[in-house]
């Protein structure tokens, strides 16, 4: 549609019916889709038509409406304009169900606990780090009595060799679930 040609037509100002007629869809949906643009009428419910044209070009969908300029005696400019538009429209709106659908795919893995924020991630690898700070810090002092009485470099390999692995089984019994509750 040709705003230029509506507003010849229409005059500066139009109420809905004379819009929706010369765009031929419903009075129902040109409302709509002028409320959605933020086009207001003036207090004897006039619209500008210049911009009401405009915003039904944005939106129209070339299924169903098939409006005067928008038949077989359109420019073929305007038709190529038209279609542009309503690409770029049909684009948006395929973003808009993908953000949506991966909105939505994302809160239900989050419910069936297949998806764990960030912070609890971090809160439980800092307590995790923490955990086996503390084991090693506190590893020669429990180490060292049993380190007095060894004789040769066997037996304190033994002893340290000992010592390591109750450290490791320690640290793998650490329930990483019960952290940060």
């Amino acid at each position: 549609m040709d705003t230029e040609l509506a507003v010849a037509e229409l005059g500066e100002r139009a109420n809905i019916t004379a819009i929706s007629d010369y765009a031929s869809m419903s009075r129902g949906r040109v409302a709509e889709l002028l409320k959605v643009s933020k086009i207001r009428a003036d207090k004897n419910r006039l619209y500008p038509v210049a911009d009401a044209i405009t915003a039904l070009v944005a939106f129209s969908d070339a299924g169903i409406s098939i409006g005067k300029q928008i038949g077989a005696d359109a420019p073929s400019s305007d038709v190529g304009e038209r279609n542009t538009h309503l690409a770029a429209l049909a684009s948006a709106r395929a973003a808009s169900e993908l953000a949506r659908a991966r909105k939505l795919e994302l809160a239900v893995a989050k419910e069936e606990c297949r998806l764990v924020s960030r912070e609890a991630v971090s809160q439980t690898a800092i307590e995790f780090a923490m955990h086996i700070r503390n084991g090693l810090l506190g590893f020669p002092a429990r180490v060292a009595h049993k380190l007095v009485g060894a004789a040769d470099a066997e037996a304190i390999e033994r002893v340290l060799d000992d010592a390591i692995r109750e450290e490791l089984a320690a640290l793998s019994d650490i329930d990483l679930f019960a952290l940060s509750d």
